[in-house]
């Protein structure tokens, strides 16, 4: 976990900006705060943004946000991950875990990213930044010079500077380690060829690397194979697993585990008694497929949690408990027919 906090000798004032432009402070109210019915010509609101953003000043969004309530937001900033119902589990856990220590979430997917943060504080500020995407030096300045904490964490892929749960790396060594315990030896791990899905599925690729070369001894080998879903890497896939002679497969997620499934068995092999398929991140779906799938899954409750704990403890809020990064780091093997 990494926080950050820095108080500023003098934070930037309405009237720094003023002098800087050679305008009034209601000019500069009117240009920054965009109030309309103003004749304000475009070269002096250029003028007064320039002025801003040399001082690094920022309208004072504390006022509105004492006024409407915004006092106690946190604004979290979300990873760009495939979408998926685990991690909407997440986000709800997390919600739920800080409304009861007095907090509200606002998400944003962009800020950071594609919006600019200087932008987002405009318009109001919160108590605290929980940031699972890495931040420019800039903007962690720019929270600083605005006296918001920052916290930084990551549930594991890619490592982003901040605590770093390793989630996706021991999703990958389970599933390894469960098809080595079911007697399987020759190991393909499915990649998705999917930009969003890259860091996480590096992550996963890792863990089972790890637990196949911890299982060397035992006559395991691991090989990585590309996928996506098209029809032509769908078949290169399925073709080299069979080619291979591969009895085991480990998938990026369920969606693949699933297409992987229905794919090999359209080829004739038998799951799983030639070749053993299983997914990651428990999709309802999966316990309904022939045969239900073996999956590995996330206690997201648990994981929102430990996440909103850790806030609660950056905003030096009380709660009843300590969060604990073990518990938040744990996973299962949800064991059916697939394997």
């Amino acid at each position: 976990m990494t926080t950050s906090r820095r108080t500023p000798d003098r934070r930037a004032t309405s009237a720094d900006v003023a002098r800087a432009a050679g305008v009034s402070r209601a000019t500069v109210s009117y240009v920054l705060n965009a109030t309309p019915n103003q004749s304000i010509p475009d070269a002096t609101r250029d003028r007064v943004r320039a002025a801003a953003d040399r001082l690094g000043y920022i309208p004072s969004a504390h006022g509105r946000a004492l006024r409407q309530g915004l006092g106690e937001t946190v604004l979290v900033l979300e990873p760009d991950w495939m979408p998926s119902s685990t991690s909407a589990r997440l986000w709800s856990s997390l919600s739920t875990s800080l409304a009861e220590v007095g907090l509200v979430c606002v998400f944003s997917h962009t800020a950071g990213v594609a919006t600019s943060l200087r932008q987002v504080l405009t318009t109001f500020v919160p108590r605290l930044v929980l940031s699972f995407v890495p931040l420019s030096e800039d903007d962690a300045e720019l929270l600083a010079t605005q006296s918001v904490p920052l916290l930084r964490l990551d549930v594991g892929n890619g490592g982003r500077g901040g605590d770093h749960l390793e989630l996706d790396e021991h999703i990958g060594r389970a599933q390894v380690e469960h098809l080595v315990t079911a007697g399987r030896r020759k190991l393909a791990f499915l990649d998705l060829v999917d930009e969003r899905a890259r860091a996480q599925s590096t992550a996963r690729a890792a863990g089972a690397g790890a637990a196949a070369g911890a299982a060397a001894r035992q006559g395991v080998t691991l090989e990585r194979l590309d996928f996506d879903f098209t029809s032509e890497i769908v078949g290169t896939a399925v073709h080299r697993i069979l080619d291979g002679g591969f009895d085991g497969v480990c998938c990026f997620n369920d969606d693949v585990a699933l297409v992987a499934l229905s794919r090999l068995q359209d080829a004739g092999s038998r799951v799983p008694d030639d070749v053993a398929v299983v997914g990651a991140d428990d999709l309802s779906v999966g316990a309904f497929t022939s045969p239900p799938l073996t999956t590995v899954s996330l206690d997201n409750e648990r994981i929102g949690r430990y996440f909103a704990l850790s806030v609660a403890a950056a905003a030096g809020l009380d709660s009843a408990s300590e969060p604990d990064r073990d518990a938040a780091a744990r996973v299962h093997v949800i064991h059916r027919g697939s394997s």
